[in-house]
């Protein structure tokens, strides 16, 4: 028996014994697109995190459904033969170890059976496997969900003012600090930052590259209206695309 071929049956076998362990929700909220989701399949009903304490699994809502923790885990190991891990309330979501060390979830779609089948939380989402049960189509066999960067204008800082002032007032030599910063998971690559000031707009210049949590700051004059846009030539693919602006209002 070839692998596929096992690990169809073996499923099929999963599918049957489900409905022997519930584990509670909590109403938890799932994090946002871009992030260290197992999955990005768009067939797909659920959403699986590797967390910090095991592992999650969300609605596509948000809607928190289930966490198996790592003590749990841990007290399966590698079984000799599959093994549930937990499952909501009715058996609609159920998580199980293999035999081969995978870790395997079930759920329903629609009339379909959806089963993610992935290396471990140690490799992140390395190797996914995604299938639907009613024809057994692979829906994805691919290194996971791409992990990017997302670019921010992290701050706008008049510099040469003092707080107590309580309004900012221009100075010989005053200048503008503009913040960037890389709050993604993976690094940017060259991109372009611009400054509409007042209806003017101005390159503040190219920063080569920004690793994850790195930041870089441009030093600019100053002005009533500021806007400040990270990446304003559209060079990075960023797990966020809508927070790139930041403005700034004084009465100078």
């Amino acid at each position: 028996m070839n692998r596929k071929a096992s690990l169809i049956a073996g499923v099929l076998l999963l599918v049957l014994i489900a409905g022997l362990f519930a584990v509670p929700g909590s109403g938890i909220q799932a994090q946002g697109e871009g992030d260290h989701r197992v999955n990005c399949q768009e067939a797909s009903p659920i959403v699986i995190y590797c967390s910090e304490g095991g592992i999650e699994i969300y609605s596509t809502a948000g809607v928190f459904l289930l966490r198996v923790t790592d003590t749990e885990i841990e007290a399966v190991g590698v079984p000799d033969v599959n093994t549930m891990l937990g499952q909501t309330a009715g058996g609609g979501v159920r998580v199980y170890r293999l035999s081969t060390g995978e870790f395997q979830v079930n759920t329903v779609n629609g009339d379909q059976e959806f089963v993610a089948i992935w290396k471990g939380c140690e490799t992140a989402s390395a190797d996914l496997k995604a299938y639907s049960t009613a024809t057994w189509e692979l829906l994805s066999d691919d290194d996971g969900c791409p992990v990017l960067p997302d670019l921010i204008v992290a701050s706008i800082a008049y510099i040469g003012v003092p707080a107590s002032t309580g309004r900012s007032v221009l100075l010989n030599g005053f200048n503008t600090a503009v913040v960037v910063t890389n709050q993604g998971a993976a690094d940017s690559g060259p991109f372009q930052t611009s400054l509409n000031c007042s209806g003017q707009v101005f390159n503040l210049g190219v920063v080569s590259n920004l690793a994850p949590g790195e930041s870089h700051t441009f030093m600019t004059r100053a002005c009533q209206l500021m806007t400040v846009t990270v990446d304003s030539e559209g060079q990075v693919a960023e797990s966020n695309e809508g927070n790139n602006t930041r403005t700034r209002l004084e009465n100078l």
